[in-house]
């Protein structure tokens, strides 16, 4: 199952160097070799991919300025466009573009993860305008200067490390994904903090992974020794 993990990553970073988005591919390679474990044969292959890249990161222009039209058109696209304007945003007074911002979080058709990432960005500059966006079909607003950060938040951080408590340590890349798959359910989520049980939202986190990796004996086994069924479980929508 964890080998099912480190192909798909392996074939998206491969992905993303023939669309010749170098950047992303880079983020996604160092954002894996920063976690706690990573497979000797994995780590060879991404050390590996990582210098094949280096030379077209070097000739990369870097981004200086975006303006209020070239955000929105950054916003709107897809692939890596959106992840560039938001490494933008992150270094710029983001108050300079809070119509640009506005205007894609109240289109019902944004892209969720990017709704939240900008509302992140947002709370971290600390915006005090309301903003509005829709969750579900419905219509929200904040005010991000109020909204606590999703890595401080206690339902996640209570959830990051009951993962391991359950799991234990004998298969770190397991946790790895399980806890991959809690930074995707929170993002999908905030800036709204839904109240899930934390034992109950870790286990149902687990039983995703097993499912998605379609590993059913796995799945059986952990429901059964945890007196659970699948009717119990929160669902996780990624």
């Amino acid at each position: 199952m964890a080998e099912n993990y480190y192909d798909d990553l392996i074939r998206e970073i491969k992905k993303n160097i023939e669309l010749e988005c170098y950047d992303l591919a880079s983020e996604m390679i160092e954002d894996e070799l920063a976690m706690p474990y990573v497979p000797s044969k994995v780590m060879q292959q991404l050390e590996s991919l990582r210098k094949e890249i280096k030379p077209f990161l070097v000739k990369s222009k870097p981004m200086t300025v975006l303006d209020q039209q070239q955000v929105r058109e950054y916003l709107a696209s897809d692939g890596e466009k959106p992840y560039q304007a938001l490494r933008f945003l992150k270094n710029a007074n983001i108050r300079n573009y809070l119509e640009v911002i506005q205007d894609y979080l109240f289109d019902k058709s944004a892209d969720r993860m990017i709704v939240s990432l900008l509302i992140e960005l947002c709370s971290e500059q600390g915006v005090r305008e309301a903003l509005s966006y829709w969750h579900n079909g419905e219509r929200q607003i904040v005010i991000p200067a109020e909204v606590t950060e999703i890595y401080k938040e206690e339902q996640f951080t209570e959830t990051w490390y009951r993962l391991e408590e359950i799991l234990g340590s004998k298969n770190p890349s397991f946790l790895n994904i399980c806890r991959q798959v809690l930074v995707q359910f929170a993002h999908l989520h905030y800036p709204r903090k839904p109240e899930f049980d934390t034992d109950l939202l870790a286990c149902s986190i687990i039983a995703y992974v097993y499912k998605a990796y379609g590993d059913e004996e796995g799945l059986s086994e952990f429901l059964k020794a945890n007196d659970l069924t699948l009717e119990k479980l929160v669902e996780i929508v990624i």
